[in-house]
């Protein structure tokens, strides 16, 4: 199941669908998939100054954290964004 994250996306919805239709590693993965895009709308909104969007997204960002401690998978779920983050060298 493929899922396409635009900045108007349902988040929670397609979130609650990850979380009902996989396993448990795998939903944290897509999850923090999931999590960097929010992120990084985010981000871009607040680099041009749109903070009504900004808002927006981090409020979806606090929807995908809330739905992911719900189901006891928050911490696998930041792990796999802490893995997806470059390393510097």
């Amino acid at each position: 199941m493929a899922f396409t994250i635009t900045p108007t996306s349902a988040i929670e919805s397609i979130a609650q669908s990850v979380i009902d239709n996989h396993s448990r590693q795998q939903a944290a993965t897509l999850l923090a998939d999931m999590y960097s895009k929010q992120l990084d709308y985010m981000e871009t909104a607040m680099l041009a100054g749109d903070w009504d969007t900004a808002h927006i997204h981090s409020t979806k960002l606090m929807n995908i954290t809330l739905l992911a401690k719900q189901h006891h998978i928050y911490r696998d779920m930041m792990v796999a964004v802490a893995t997806a983050i470059p390393a510097k060298r």
